[in-house]
């Protein structure tokens, strides 16, 4: 039993008709076949997100006006915040405000040294470190009316030591070096 005819022509047929379907089922496999395969994964993430871009539309319809008064109240709050920041030509003022702590409170400020300012991108920070020598209780009601100013003015870095020696009695003085830190609204 033959496969082929015996003559040449409708062998050649055969043969062509044969590379033809080889041909064809090449092409359909290798080239047809993984680029429709793409294509349709594609049509399905496309579906995907179209989906959920639909549902995220109908919930950011409630959660945009959410969003707005979160908003709204945020700038409300940094107002409020700023306006506790004094202004450059303000430090001046502040640093009265600490100088009438000092009498109210019966201390006697030894040393107020301003430090140069340190520049930020929104605000600059300013120090000065002070030495205060005072009774115990006038020294705490002293740093305690430097904290409660209108102000954001803190201390730092506080060291209390006895004023001498033989002040170590109730009621004795102390001496209290800190620094006191406050920022100015920038540029």
């Amino acid at each position: 039993m033959r496969l082929l005819p015996a003559e040449s022509r409708p062998r050649s047929a055969v043969l062509a008709a044969a590379l033809a379907v080889c041909s064809a089922y090449s092409v359909h496999h290798y080239a047809y076949a993984p680029v429709k395969r793409e294509a349709d994964a594609a049509h399905v993430r496309l579906a995907e997100l179209q989906s959920r871009s639909r549902r995220a539309e109908a919930t950011t319809g409630d959660g945009a006006a959410a969003l707005e008064r979160r908003l709204a109240l945020y700038e409300d709050h940094i107002a409020r915040l700023e306006k506790l920041i004094p202004a450059d030509n303000e430090v001046s003022a502040l640093l009265e405000a600490v100088s009438a702590a000092e009498r109210r409170a019966g201390v006697d400020v030894a040393v107020m040294r301003p430090e140069p300012p340190e520049l930020g991108e929104f605000y600059n920070r300013r120090s000065y470190e002070l030495q205060v020598e005072g009774g115990y209780h006038e020294v705490g009601a002293f740093m305690t009316a430097i904290a409660s100013l209108e102000r954001i003015v803190a201390s730092t870095d506080v060291s209390i030591t006895p004023a001498s020696p033989t002040e170590l009695e109730d009621g004795g003085r102390v001496v209290a070096s800190f620094w006191i830190r406050t920022y100015s609204k920038g540029r």
